[in-house]
């Protein structure tokens, strides 16, 4: 059968987000999150700022590593411009060592 309405799965798909505890899952969450976000699906776009976080705290739990790091890192990017976040503001509603981490990351 049809999905009726694709963004309100997406919506509450980013709601089970963040995956932190499950290496196996997660590269294809975030995999599917980076695609989303270059997509500029609205359903995520909406969400941005969470979607950041979410991301931020994957990283620092280490779920996401190698190439599957680097293209979530590259994708989230893209959604705090397109979405004209403000990366800083967002981080520091985190802790410092999860602060430290994601700005490792984002060079």
């Amino acid at each position: 059968s049809k999905i009726s309405n694709v963004q309100e799965v997406v919506t509450h798909w980013v709601d089970t987000l963040p995956v932190t505890n499950d290496e196996e899952a997660a590269p294809y969450a975030y995999s599917f999150l980076a695609q989303l976000i270059d997509q500029q699906n609205p359903a995520v776009m909406s969400q941005a700022a969470k979607a950041f976080t979410f991301i931020a705290q994957a990283l620092e739990a280490e779920t996401l590593q190698g190439q599957t790091a680097t293209r979530i890192v590259g994708a989230a990017k893209h959604l705090v411009t397109a979405a004209g976040l403000n990366a800083n503001q967002l981080l520091a509603t985190l802790p410092p060592e999860t602060q430290h981490t994601v700005r490792a990351f984002f060079g």
